[in-house]
């Protein structure tokens, strides 16, 4: 897996593109997240009243209360969500394409 960042005036600045082995997301904020894979390509349109963060705490607070619902996340796609992170920001800093080991 690859995250590379541009930092020309191409590219919007509120765009994230990853590219894996067997697809690709694209979040474009405020827009959408687009999911590539298995030869399709899906859209996720944000919503005007979506809040992120809220919707996290407010799942996470209800698992709290409820210990029969399951996280949205496993532990294991938690930590590969921050190696991505992780390698956006190496990417920013460094201005160089970073691989992300599988």
């Amino acid at each position: 897996m690859q995250v590379g960042t541009y930092p020309t005036r191409n590219l919007p600045a509120d765009r994230l593109e990853v590219v894996g082995d067997r697809g690709g997301v694209e979040l474009t904020v405020g827009r959408s997240i687009e999911v590539y894979a298995v030869g399709r390509r899906t859209e996720h349109p944000c919503d005007d009243a979506d809040d992120p963060l809220k919707t996290e705490q407010d799942h996470f607070l209800a698992c709290v209360r409820d210990r029969a619902l399951r996280p949205a996340l496993n532990l294991d796609d938690a930590l590969a969500g921050l190696r991505l992170a992780d390698a956006a920001l190496e990417s920013l800093r460094a201005g160089i394409e970073v691989v992300v080991p599988a």
